[in-house]
């Protein structure tokens, strides 16, 4: 834990060097009108998916919603570059966004157990009157909960995820996996991916696991990273069947293949839309262009862009050490494509997608 310590102290000084800049002006704000996800047949009904800040989204279709885990907290950077101490400050936190008022939310997703997407988790879900969700993720992240006490439900992904080469097991939030109730709204299936480095040179901080039934998580460091993963998920018609739309979400930038679908499922029914990460994005080779390519959606948006080292009630700027002005010009070089359309959100923004239950799925 010294070293680990030491070694993100010595990025403190880098702070003074490397602050988070503002939005670069040609920011790409998502479309104001829906994009179509209905290839056959009128729109029937809209999907919304609302940026929340760092790793969260909001997934909304008709009276039911399912969420991303998202960080509000923010200590800053020197004080997690000196490894002090850190907790959840609900005063950060807002109320629960309009999008979900009335809305049935059926899960919670975490892709890894790092604080600044897990340690906000159960503040947010009592903030926002949301104490019977059930977060889904690693093991890790459900042995970090329960040491700090959270007594909500949680669900490991661990034995039911699959990978780029073998799909794993849907998942029917909010139930427990392996349980499929009749006429849920959502399906997931979680994918074996990976944290991109922190810093050149291969340099990663708090890797490892968590065991159950241990000490309270104080410092940056207590959080460890866990098994990361990536998520395919489904919104599915009345039927509880029928694909309406398709998203892959990645909290993590990762090395290409990590965190990709399987072919199979790709040939069944193609991705609409990717959320992919942007913090680390150059820490890595190819993202997140060849997962683009790969998955070949509809659009593109990026999350985990904003820098959650500085006050959310400021104006909202990029995580320091990425490029976004870079990451945005691989979309517009042509030797890199075709790359879709893309979006990166303000915390709050939306997109869009009309879907036709009355048509056929998508094909490939």
């Amino acid at each position: 834990m010294t070293h680990v310590r030491g070694a993100v102290a010595a990025l403190a000084l880098l702070s003074l060097a490397c602050c988070s800049k503002p939005l670069p002006a040609e920011r790409h704000a998502p479309p104001a009108e829906p994009i179509t996800a209905c290839d056959d047949g009128a729109p029937d009904g809209e999907v919304t998916i609302q940026y929340l800040r760092a790793g969260g989204v909001a997934i909304v279709y008709g009276d039911e919603a399912l969420l991303t885990a998202p960080f509000y907290s923010n200590p800053s950077f020197a004080w997690v570059s000196l490894s002090l101490p850190i907790a959840p400050d609900p005063e950060r936190i807002p109320n629960r966004p309009d999008l979900l008022d009335g809305k049935t939310v059926d899960g919670m997703l975490v892709g890894h157990a790092h604080y600044d997407h897990l340690m906000d988790v159960p503040s947010v879900l009592v903030k926002w009157q949301m104490q019977d969700v059930p977060v889904f993720g690693d093991s890790t992240a459900v042995n970090q909960l329960g040491n700090v006490g959270w007594r909500g439900q949680a669900y490991a992904v661990d034995a039911s995820g699959g990978s780029r080469k073998e799909a794993g097991d849907w998942m029917y939030p909010p139930a427990a996996p392996g349980r499929h109730p009749e006429g849920s709204r959502f399906r997931v299936m979680a994918l074996k991916s990976e944290h991109a480095p922190h810093w050149y040179f291969g340099v990663k901080f708090y890797q490892g696991h968590i065991a159950a039934n241990g000490d309270k998580p104080r410092y940056p460091g207590d959080w460890k990273e866990g098994q990361t993963w990536a998520y395919l998920i489904d919104v599915l018609a009345d039927d509880g069947e029928r694909v309406l739309l398709r998203i892959h979400y990645q909290d993590s930038a990762s090395t290409p293949k990590l965190g990709w679908p399987p072919k199979t499922l790709l040939a069944a029914r193609p991705v609409d839309l990717a959320l992919f990460c942007a913090a680390s994005f150059d820490k890595v080779t190819g993202y997140p262009e060849r997962i683009l390519r790969k998955l070949a959606p509809r659009h593109a948006m990026a999350i985990h862009w904003d820098d959650f080292f500085s006050d959310p009630g400021e104006d909202t700027r990029v995580v320091r050490f990425t490029d976004l002005s870079d990451l945005l010009d691989k979309f517009e070089d042509p030797e890199l494509g075709p790359l879709p359309p893309v979006s990166v959100p303000l915390p709050g923004e939306k997109i869009r997608f009309s879907v036709c239950p009355a048509g056929s799925p998508r094909s490939g």
